[in-house]
Order: C-alpha cells, then sequence, then structure tokens
C-alpha cells in the first residue's frame, strides 16, 4: 500500500491501493468500477477508481491537481461541501433518493415546464441539500462543486481539465447517507422540494 499527496482532497492524504479489491465491494463492469447499490449501505467506505483533474484557481492562479468520477462513469457523483473538502459519493441510478426527488421536483407545475436540462441543473442543485446528511461540520453536500483553492481556499476555479496523460486514483469514499431524508413524512419531502425549487434561479 502506498501513499500520495493530492491537493484539494480532505487533508492532502489519499490512499492509492494497487492490485486490490474491497470485500464485498462487487466489481461487475469491464472497467472495474464498482457500482452503488442498496446492497453497499451497509459498508462505510467504498473504493473508486477516480481520475485527477488539473485545475486552475481564479483567485491566485495557484494549479492543483484533484479527483473526480471519469467522465465515461454514467450517473455517478462526487459531493464535496463549500467549506472543507470531505468527499461522498452516489450512484444516481442505484440510490432510491435520486429518483424520489427528482419525482418529486418533477410535481412542481414550474419545473415541470421547464426544459430537461434545466430540469437536470436543478436537480443537481437541490439534492445534496436536501436528501443526503451533513459533512462532519453540518455543512451540506453539493453535486458539481469544484474543489477549493489549497492555496488560497477559495472555490473559485477558472479553468480545468483532465490531466493528460490520463491518471487515476484508488481512495476510499463514503456513499452518502438519508437519515434525515428518510425520516420525514411525504408531505414534508414535498414541501421541502417545492420551497428549493422556488428559490432556484428559473424556476
Amino acid at each position: 500500500m502506498k501513499s500520495a499527496k493530492i491537493d484539494g482532497f480532505a487533508d492532502g492524504k489519499a490512499t492509492v491501493k494497487f492490485g486490490t479489491r474491497n470485500q464485498g465491494i462487487v466489481r461487475d463492469r469491464k472497467d472495474g468500477y464498482p457500482r452503488y447499490t442498496r446492497q453497499y449501505a451497509k459498508f462505510d467506505r467504498i473504493q473508486m477508481k477516480l481520475q485527477l483533474v488539473n485545475y486552475t484557481c481564479g483567485a491566485c492562479q495557484h494549479q492543483f491537481d484533484a479527483p473526480e468520477i471519469p467522465g465515461s462513469d454514467y450517473g455517478t457523483f462526487l459531493l464535496r461541501t463549500e467549506a472543507n473538502d470531505e468527499l461522498r459519493y452516489v450512484d444516481g441510478i442505484a440510490d432510491p433518493t435520486f429518483d424520489e426527488v427528482d419525482h418529486l421536483l418533477q410535481e412542481e407545475p414550474a419545473v415541470a415546464a421547464l426544459p430537461a436540462r434545466k430540469r437536470t441543473a436543478l436537480l443537481w442543485a437541490v439534492y445534496g441539500p436536501l436528501a443526503c446528511d451533513p459533512d462532519s461540520q453540518g455543512q451540506a453536500f453539493h453535486i458539481g462543486l469544484k474543489p477549493r483553492c489549497p492555496s488560497c481556499r477559495t472555490g473559485t476555479v477558472t479553468y480545468w481539465e483532465f490531466t493528460e496523460p490520463a491518471r487515476f486514483i484508488d481512495i476510499d469514499v463514503r456513499p452518502v447517507s438519508h437519515a434525515a431524508w428518510n425520516g420525514l413524512t411525504a408531505d414534508e419531502k414535498q414541501q421541502r422540494v417545492a420551497h428549493a425549487a422556488g428559490i432556484q434561479p428559473g424556476a
């Protein structure tokens, strides 16, 4: 087992594992990426094969690498928070809460009238804060949030691209949890979704 220092990931440390296979994680795809299904909820972490992205900070122009889901892995997302560098993972195809929030959104007339692209953007914007438990500091997770610059700690990324040649790293990432969301009644869920949709631009 080897360790690598990656800027923009938690405390800068990530574990790179070569030739290993997590017990209980079924790699049922040719590319070797684990699929998140309900059976994985009992695991505290899963090992993910992430691709490194080179970012340029808009505030101080510092360049740094941080992990991201490979573009070919459809329907899977990394979630970050604005306050720190904790990561979570969700498979939007397998996790039932993703479809649940999507359906609740589309029950709102203002959302149903939106073009498909705007509906998807809205789902990404509200899913983490609505359906996912916060990080260790109580901060909401967000899909698509770029990592903070390790130099100036701002999140104003102006340019990014996958590293060439492609570089990958195996990282243990916790799947998102939904204790608070699952504790709500159906009416409470709909009310929260309606409120979130109402404060989104263009909704």
